[in-house]
């Protein structure tokens, strides 16, 4: 019998600075993770991924009417012929304060 563990939501905490709580965030293909992004200070980011695990390349973190922060969340992982099983480096930038930028990972596991 194999063990699959429940899904779960991975929350990156975004600082005004582009500075993460989570450099990089492991997420697991099997488990169905997903990755949601967060503002901390309520600032606004754009998230762009040269090559992505998930379906789209850009993310916007932004004010929805039903989260109390700016959010922004992933969606399932492709499947592995399409993201194998590796670190995607992305990058966030603050739209407020374009200097703003980092450069932190997704590391999509089994």
């Amino acid at each position: 019998m194999i063990f699959t563990r429940p899904s779960e939501t991975r929350v990156v905490r975004i600082y005004d600075n582009c500075e993460v709580d989570n450099g990089v965030v492991n997420v697991s293909r099997d488990a169905g993770d997903t990755v949601r992004w967060i503002s901390v200070s309520r600032s606004e980011f754009s998230i762009d991924f040269d090559s992505s695990p998930f379906e789209k390349k850009h993310f916007d973190v932004s004010v929805q009417e039903e989260q109390p922060q700016p959010c922004a969340d992933s969606g399932p992982l492709k499947d592995a012929d399409h993201a194998p099983y590796a670190t995607y480096h992305y990058k966030i930038q603050n739209k407020t304060n374009p200097e703003y930028k980092s450069d932190p990972g997704v590391d999509v596991r089994k």
